[in-house]
């Protein structure tokens, strides 16, 4: 994921996705400034990566489509 220099859209998740792999997402969404669509459905969120994730989507100002479901997290928990 880090290596993908012209990524605008990313849509990813599933039930096997442990909370590593949201860490690494979350770094991802910190780093990539050209995302401007984002959607994490049906992934292992655990408190820490709740937090991970929502600096990380703070963080990136270009996201305009957010979609967040089956995974436990609650807006506006999410976004400050």
């Amino acid at each position: 994921l880090l290596s993908c220099k012209a990524c605008t859209s990313l849509e990813i998740g599933h039930k096997d996705f442990d909370e590593e792999s949201v860490a690494l997402i979350a770094k991802f969404l910190g780093k990539k400034n050209s995302l401007t669509s984002f959607s994490l459905v049906g992934a292992a969120v655990d408190n820490d990566n709740k937090t991970l994730l929502s600096e990380a989507i703070v963080k990136n100002k270009t996201i305009q489509k957010l979609r967040l479901h089956s995974n436990k997290l609650q807006l506006p928990g999410i976004i400050r």
